[in-house]
Order: structure tokens, then sequence, then C-alpha cells
């Protein structure tokens, strides 16, 4: 096992444990309640320990299932400890070759930090459809700082002031789509998501990473539509097919598409329409 390797397992397991804080911080948010002393079982109110609490291992070694009252565990859990776990190792791999090493792990430190919020983000939009004020002002702090951060010494020059321009220029078509719809069509959450984004994307990603979201959306809502269907005709052949109850009035959270194309273009450095137009020439 090289240096690299091992860095990276022990980044990995970082992240991990990361992880699991950002499923309290999600859970305790959700319900609306502030710090508890001991973690209880949301059920039976029995107290965990610390063998119910190991990242990831407890999930499967209690079969998914309260060690008390036997009721189902979220896979929530463990697949954020894991997803972050992953981004913080792609982060690493990301900034390994930068100089100085002292550029390089404050960069980390941005990235992980950044990283964690756009998860908590992803994860309560998705099962609250809300995003919360102080999500989006820490991601728009930490964007902008790491902005500030990678062009210190040129802050008046060219590269800076795009990519400062990037987060009003992405941010502002979906606060156009909030105040004309008078919050039908958008939420001004993704609006002020999309600042941070794109202080964090920059002026090359922004509008690839946009598309991106907006076509997914688009994929996985025709998608859902096409399953409604499918499980109306399921259940007049008498096949018992449960999937996802959706129509053209239901509301699906936008915000976990846009984080998705934005961390997949920004840790692959994917311009989705310079690879069509590359495609088409």
């Amino acid at each position: 096992m090289n240096y690299l390797t091992f860095f990276t397992f022990l980044v990995f397991i970082l992240g991990v444990a990361v992880g699991s804080f950002l499923n309290v911080v999600i859970l305790r948010q959700g319900i609306g309640k502030g710090r508890r002393k001991r973690s209880i079982c949301l059920s039976c109110g029995g107290k965990l320990n610390s063998r119910d609490l190991v990242p990831i291992l407890s999930f499967f070694w209690l079969k998914g299932r309260c060690r008390f009252c036997k009721s189902k565990i979220s896979w929530q859990y463990p697949l954020v400890e894991i997803f972050t776990g992953v981004l913080f190792s792609l982060s690493f791999w990301s900034v390994h070759l930068m100089s100085p090493t002292s550029f390089a792990i404050v960069n980390f430190l941005f990235l992980s930090a950044i990283f964690s919020v756009l998860v908590i983000i992803f994860v309560y939009d998705l099962r609250h459809k809300i995003i919360s004020d102080w999500s989006v002002i820490v991601l728009g702090v930490l964007a902008f700082s790491r902005l500030v951060f990678l062009n210190w010494g040129n802050l008046a020059g060219s590269n800076f002031l795009l990519n400062l321009l990037s987060g009003f220029t992405v941010a502002l078509p979906f606060f156009l789509f909030w105040l004309l719809s008078r919050g039908r069509w958008m939420g001004l959450g993704d609006a002020k998501l999309m600042l941070g984004l794109g202080w964090f994307l920059g002026w090359s990603l922004w509008l690839p990473a946009t598309v991106l979201a907006f076509w997914i959306g688009a994929i996985v809502s025709v998608s859902l539509i096409l399953a409604k269907h499918i499980n109306i005709v399921a259940k007049k052949f008498a096949i018992f097919i449960r999937l996802p109850k959706i129509g053209l009035k239901t509301e699906i959270p936008f915000a976990p598409f846009l984080i998705f194309s934005a961390l997949f273009s920004f840790l692959f450095n994917f311009n989705v329409l310079g690879a069509i137009s590359r495609f088409l020439l």
C-alpha cells in the first residue's frame, strides 16, 4: 500500500465519521429538536450506546433494525456516511497534486466543508422539500471564502471577477423563476443555493452543471410519471408493484439535481455542453 492509497483510506474514514455527524444534523433539523445528550431510537426511545453508533458497521451488524424494538432503521444513515466518505476521498484526490502542500491542505478543508453542507441540503430537501436558510448562508460563505483564497494576490484579475460574477449570474434566473411564478415553478431556496454553487463551480462550469441538472430532473420526473401509469396497468392485471405516486402537479425537490450535477461536474471536470459539441462535431 503506497502513501497515496493509505491517506485516501484515512480520508475516507474521516468522511464516514463526518457523515455520521451530518446524519445527526439532518435528523435533528428535521424534527425541530435541539441537542440531546444521548442518542435514542425515535421509535421506542431506547438509549443507544457506542456499539449502536459505529458508522456503517452498526447498521449492518444490527441488520437495519433497532436493537430494542426491532423497528427498521433508515438506509439514509449508511448511505450518507458512505457518500460523504467518497466525497472526501475524491476531494483529496483532486487536490493532492497541488503545490505547495499547505495550499492543497487548505483547499481540501474548504472542499470538505462545502461537500458536507451540500450533503445536508441534498438529503434534507429530498426528505422535506425545504432548503434551510442557515445551510445556504454557510455554503455561500464557504464558497466565497474559497474563491478569495484561490485567487489571493490577484483579486483584481479577470479570473476572480468572472468567477465572482458567476454566482450572481446563475442565481438571477432562479430568482426570476421564483418571483414571476410566485413560488409555483421554483422555490426561493433554489436561487439562494445557486449563489453559492455558482461561486463554487466558477465561470466555466456553472452553465453546463445547471443544464445537466435540468436534463436529469426532466428524465427523473418523466420516469416517475411513467412509473405511475405502469403501476395502474399492473393493478388491473393483479400484479403487485408498489411505485411512487406522482403527477404533473406533484412537487419534486430540485436541489438534489442541482447538487448532484454540481458535484459531478466539479469532481470530474465534466462539461456536458462541451461533450455534446465534441460528439456532434
